[in-house]
């Protein structure tokens, strides 16, 4: 049979298949509340069908298919090396297809080959996103696409920037060039209202924490330094043997020796590090209330019971935290808290426990005076018979031991983009029609520019963080920096339904215990509450699905790290390399015009 007429019989039955997974998962999803791992089965097979139609539009490049299959390749051995997957180490190869797809479009007679890279290592991408955060869907359908389709794009900007610059400049700047462009794209990407930095490449290490020990120094970015340069030099030795190029020591001793040696370094200090500081006793509260349907389904009454029922069971007269999820109750009026009767109740509890501080989530509200300066998330509500202006807030509030009628609050200030931020609304406000009618708002929630940190009778300080913020190592680090000793999360990961993002999202948290040398209380509503400790070694922890409650100790410790200190100076070096190789390359350009 001819090799053509082979192919589009393959073709066609990948269509086939395509369609047929995609009616049935979607039927289910019409029909399911939970929808579990049926978006990965959906969405992949939409990609598929839409990159099967493609194909004779997609390049034309001789060895497309080629390199469209090592591309997809690429996508896969990077979901393999990413968490929950216990193959961390694929890591330092799933790149390295896409260095020999670059190589070849760059090596091809076309002019521009710029959108072929683009190409290539976009679909990439769409397919490490959609196997590695298929579970976002579970929240919100249409966000979840827009993530991933974003998402890719973004993560292929740095990759013709590189192909640019080579093309400018030659071979000699290639490799700095994707490495600084690429650590410029992450940390923007931790910074601007767009930001969904769950693949940072250095996260993939929260499977194995003692192999990061030196992220007090560096960073989860100083993880996706070392992703990039084991993938580069992989790639050099391996087409040095693929071209039979005559090897010398050093080609083999590099590569060894930038895997090895960070893997001794960090080895030497987790055998070494000593937990510093205090131990503190907390008592953890999981209540377990589904928070698509059941939270609200169930009476705040009912929830209450349930809160007090299970503080009332680990609380003792050691305790010194006792720590809520997150929005455990609300909307509330963040200026009158004490008159909540549901607080009033919350705070009896501790009433026998006099050195007991109360740390929870909740959903709260501002009203704006006459005359006061209004946020970007105010929005018009009816109050008591009268339109007022107002802003929805996320929070974290301390109810301290020694005067609870006086609280401290932290308005949760990394926004889920879509859920609680509408990113850059100014200036995309001709879509606001088309979002109210849909029943959303481009208002979003209320922020506030400095971290808050909560303190204790004993003078000792918290990191109060909300969920999301828990995945950026530098936004943390700025609580330690005005003094926190430890790290509390309040967060509820039911939302995915029982998909490795809930898992995750705990992992994560260890990577901000090695960055800051902070242990940390976790609290989940739905997910995992856990302890962790200043290794990043999680100490106990909840299952999934379960009402629990948890006690354990915890140290709380007041010296600041290097990266506690500087934040993420990786990104900074690579922010100025890639100013620097931008400016080189536009003006050999305006030399050679």
């Amino acid at each position: 049979m001819d090799k053509k007429l082979r192919f589009q019989i393959l073709k066609w039955i990948g269509v086939l298949v395509s369609l047929i997974v995609i009616y049935i998962n979607g039927s289910e999803m019409l029909h399911l509340d939970f929808w579990g791992y049926r978006p990965l089965y959906f969405f992949m097979a939409c990609w598929i069908f839409i990159m099967l139609l493609m194909e004779p539009f997609f390049s034309k490049h001789p060895k497309k298919y080629k390199l469209l299959a090592l591309a997809t390749l690429s996508g896969f051995i990077l979901y393999i090396g990413f968490p929950t997957k216990p193959v961390t180490p694929f890591m330092f190869i799933g790149l390295i297809p896409l260095l020999y797809v670059e190589d070849q479009l760059f090596k091809w007679k076309e002019t521009i080959t710029r959108w072929e890279v683009f190409k290539f290592v976009f679909h990439a991408f769409v397919t490490w996103n959609i196997l590695s955060t298929f579970w976002v869907a579970n929240t919100a359908f249409i966000p979840s696409i827009v993530a991933f389709t974003l998402n890719s794009a973004f993560m292929a900007i740095p990759w013709v920037g590189y192909h640019y610059v080579r093309k400018r400049l030659g071979d000699r700047y290639r490799y700095l060039a994707l490495i600084s462009f690429w650590l410029c794209f992450e940390w923007i990407h931790l910074q601007w209202e767009i930001s969904w930095p769950w693949l940072i490449l250095g996260n993939s290490f929260a499977q194995y924490p003692f192999l990061v020990q030196w992220y007090e120094y560096t960073g989860h970015l100083g993880g996706t330094l070392w992703i990039l340069i084991m993938n580069i030099l992989l790639y050099i030795f391996i087409e040095k043997l693929r071209t039979r190029v005559e090897l010398k020591v050093n080609d083999l001793m590099i590569p060894v020796f930038t895997l090895f040696g960070p893997l001794m370094l960090s080895a030497i200090m987790y055998v070494t590090y000593q937990e510093k500081g205090e131990l503190r006793n907390i008592s953890i509260i999981q209540p377990n209330y589904e928070p698509h349907y059941q939270k609200f389904e169930v009476s705040d009454a009912e929830q209450l019971r349930t809160f007090v029922r299970l503080s009332q069971e680990c609380i003792t007269d050691s305790t010194d935290y006792i720590l809520y999820p997150e929005t455990i109750f609300g909307y509330y009026d963040i200026e009158k808290l004490n008159n909540e009767p549901t607080i009033q109740v919350l705070k009896s509890v501790l009433d026998s426990f006099p050195r007991t501080n109360m740390i929870a989530g909740l959903s709260t509200f501002k009203v704006f005076k006459d005359g006061e300066v209004k946020s970007g998330a105010a929005r018009q509500a009816n109050i008591g018979g009268e339109n007022k202006w107002l802003e929805i807030q996320n929070v974290a509030v301390q109810f301290p031991s020694t005067d609870k009628s006086n609280y401290s609050v932290h308005i949760k200030s990394k926004l889920v983009p879509g859920a609680e931020i509408f990113p850059y609304k100014d200036l995309l406000f001709f879509l606001k029609p088309i979002i109210e009618k849909a029943g959303g708002s481009v208002s979003g929630h209320g922020r506030q520019n400095e971290r808050t940190v909560f303190e204790n009778q004993y003078g000792e300080k918290i990191a109060p963080v909300v969920c999301y913020e828990s995945v950026y190592g530098d936004y943390v680090g700025q609580y330690m920096r005005k003094g926190a000793n430890a790290i509390f999360i309040m967060t509820n990961d039911g939302w995915w339904d029982k998909t490795p993002g809930h898992i995750q999202h705990l992992k994560f948290a260890g990577l901000r215990a090695i960055e800051h040398r902070r242990s940390v209380a976790r609290s989940a509503n739905t997910g995992i509450s856990a302890f962790i400790d200043q290794r990043g070694n999680i100490l106990s922890r909840t299952n999934y699905g379960e009402e629990a409650t948890l006690n354990g100790s915890i140290r709380f410790n007041k010296e600041l790290t290097f990266y506690s200190k500087w934040g993420d100076l990786i990104a900074r070096v690579g922010i100025l390399s890639s100013i620097l190789l931008i400016i080189s390359s536009v003006m050999k350009r305006f030399r050679k015009n």
